[in-house]
């Protein structure tokens, strides 16, 4: 029998997970940007975005561990909104 699928919680984790991924992948195109607005080496601004990416990478699965114990469901809206505003920064 197959599991019906809650569309709603699918839609949410979807436009979170873009909304994250598209955050991560928009700093790479924002080297030229940082380099000249910071009088940055490119080297140093590898290491930045080294580190940007590092840390997302761990810190997703731990957020993840956590709303599932916790069942935080307002974390997808609020990573969102909170990817964003990122952005807009």
């Amino acid at each position: 029998m197959r599991a019906e699928i809650d569309r709603r919680a699918m839609a949410l984790l979807s436009t979170a997970h873009m909304a994250t991924d598209f955050a991560n992948g928009a700093l790479p195109a924002l080297i030229p940007f940082l380099k000249d607005r910071f009088s940055l080496s490119y080297t140093l601004v590898g290491v930045l975005i080294l580190a940007s990416q590092a840390s997302s990478s761990l810190i997703q699965p731990l957020f993840g561990l956590w709303s599932d114990r916790r069942g935080a469901l307002w974390m997808l809206p609020g990573g969102v909104v909170l990817a964003g505003v990122g952005i807009a920064l």
